[in-house]
């Protein structure tokens, strides 16, 4: 959203050349650009220490897209065996001689948003993060700071602090009144269930919505 790319801007050390050429026509930097279908479903894995850097063997299944650990590179990918979330993120198309092209479209978002390989994942990094985080001090301040430098490997600007504390308060409390909840059901349901504790699942919540930041899925 327009809120999160302005925070992530704010966080970051001004240059004296982005007010002289703010488009980079000269290329004084390099350009922005998106990762590749297979490193972005790689980086769901890796940040929660789940990817399983094994070498070599047969290809995967397609369909255990999502929920193989093993490196995409190993998932068949042929005209009719494509794993949907790296399809969405424009891999290496099998009709056009496994021509790459880049595309924005809101299935993008969604996949990282609803896929049952980004919410398993998430809840177990929100777990391992709360655990470190649960001893100190301001417990809540600790948990967005190592999350931001897990997830995007840069601390949180002030701006950008003081909205994911308030959105942990806000999503806290709507989990915490059930008669509000809606249950739905789509797609594969995710290995790992989302927490009972309305505190916790407002913190996998925010997991989430990081996977889904600009800077997860960008090089800069």
């Amino acid at each position: 959203s327009r809120t999160w790319q302005l925070a992530s801007s704010a966080g970051r050390v001004a240059n004296p050349s982005s007010r002289k050429d703010q488009d980079n026509h000269y290329l004084w930097r390099m350009n922005v650009r998106r990762l590749d279908a297979e490193i972005i479903r790689d980086n769901v894995l890796a940040v929660s220490g789940q990817l399983d850097k094994t070498l070599g063997g047969a290809d995967i299944d397609y369909r255990q897209g999502e929920t193989t650990r093993r490196r995409s590179l190993y998932l068949r990918h042929a005209y009719e065996k494509q794993m949907t979330m790296l399809v969405l993120f424009d891999a290496a198309s099998p009709n056009d001689c496994y021509r790459r092209s880049e595309s924005i479209i809101p299935q993008q978002a969604l996949a990282l948003t609803n896929s049952s390989l980004a919410l398993s994942n998430s809840r177990l990094l929100a777990k391992q993060l709360w655990q470190e985080a649960a001893t100190d001090k301001r417990p809540q301040p600790r948990f967005v700071r190592s999350a931001f430098l897990q997830i995007l490997s840069r601390p949180p600007a002030a701006a950008e602090l003081a909205v994911c504390q308030q959105f942990l308060k806000t999503q806290a409390a709507t989990f915490s009144d059930t008669s509000k909840l809606t249950t739905f059901i789509g797609g594969a349901a995710p290995k790992v269930k989302p927490s009972a504790d309305p505190q916790h699942r407002a913190r996998e919540n925010l997991i989430q919505v990081l996977m889904n930041h600009n800077d997860f899925v960008t090089v800069r």
